[in-house]
Formats: C-alpha cells, structure tokens, sequence
C-alpha cells in the first residue's frame, strides 16, 4: 500500500505565496494518517500542521463500538493497517 500525498499545496503557494492556512477535509478515521502525512511534506518547507476535528452527522462510525459492526471493523483494521505501513516503510522514503 503506498500513500498518495496531495500536490495541492506546492501550486498554491507558488501562485498565491500570501497564503498560510490549508484547511484538510478527512473522515475521522483517516484524520490520524492524514495529519502524520501532511506534518511530514509540510516539515520540508518549514510549514506546522496543527489538526482541528470535528465529528460528522452523516457518520455511522461508532468509535466506542467499532468492534460490534462488521463495516466499521473492517475499516478500522485498514485503516491500521495503512497508518503502520506509512509509520514503518513509507515515512522514510
């Protein structure tokens, strides 16, 4: 599994140099991995990433009870799956 990191930044700040907030819109249960990407490319250029959540409505995750649905274990385990993926391989390419 190989994550794919957005390029929107780099043409952003190279046409619009003045801006300094990328709002990142991701489902709760990717948001960990996303931060961990984005704090990683956005280091190179002497950029924070500070994460901010907010739950959704439209959601059925139950993160209490993500073990009794066979559709939120399911993505929980892929979802852990890619996190350790990045964490032990991709994140030092």
């Amino acid at each position: 599994m190989k994550t794919i990191i957005p390029h929107l930044f780099y043409p952003l700040n190279q046409n619009h140099p003045q801006t300094d907030t990328l709002i990142i819109v991701s489902s709760a249960a990717h948001m960990r991995r996303a931060h961990l990407i984005f704090r990683k490319e956005f280091k190179k250029h002497g950029l924070q990433v500070h994460l901010i959540t907010a739950p959704s409505k439209y959601s059925n995750f139950n993160a209490q009870k993500w073990y009794t649905d066979r559709e939120s274990a399911k993505q929980v385990f892929m979802e852990y799956t890619k996190l350790a993926s990045f964490l032990l391989i991709e994140q030092w390419q």
